[in-house]
């Protein structure tokens, strides 16, 4: 079973049409990266900009779509499929936390800069400061010593 065949329902707007603009906006960003002049910052905007629309437009279509099944089924008065299918379009997914503070309150959204600041979260939880002469303290993490060379 490949990957095409595995993709649930709420993925049947992502085709080769949107993967091919989405192929080309993110060489476009590669690009501008390296070199941000003015036209790759151009080219990259406006690749941007026919990515989404597609996307957007394919989504709208796969929508439109779903809609009119939900109709259909409340018009033939089958209503057993009928919330089925409202009940499949109610489930959202769960959302990632992209965020979390430092200790002084800031907001931090960097990958690294996140696990560094769990990292010293739990280094802290685990090294209470009564019992510091009681355990011996955690091991520094592999990315902290990195750092330090």
């Amino acid at each position: 079973m490949d990957n095409t065949e595995r993709r649930s329902k709420k993925e049947d707007w992502y085709d080769e049409e949107c993967n091919k603009a989405f192929i080309s906006r993110n060489i476009a960003k590669i690009g501008k990266d390296q070199k941000p002049t003015k036209e790759a910052i151009t080219d990259y905007e406006e690749k941007r900009k026919i990515a989404k629309t597609n996307m957007q437009t394919e989504k709208e279509r796969i929508f439109g779509k779903t809609i009119d099944t939900i109709e259909k089924h409340y018009q033939n008065k089958e209503i057993q499929n009928f919330y089925q299918e409202v009940t499949k379009r109610r489930q959202t997914t769960s959302t990632r936390t992209v965020y979390c503070r430092s200790k002084e309150g800031q907001l931090i959204g960097g990958t690294i800069e996140k696990l560094d600041r769990w990292a010293e979260y739990f280094e802290d939880l685990l090294n209470d400061k009564t019992e510091e002469e009681e355990q011996p303290k955690v091991a520094k993490t592999r990315r902290q010593e990195n750092k330090k060379k």
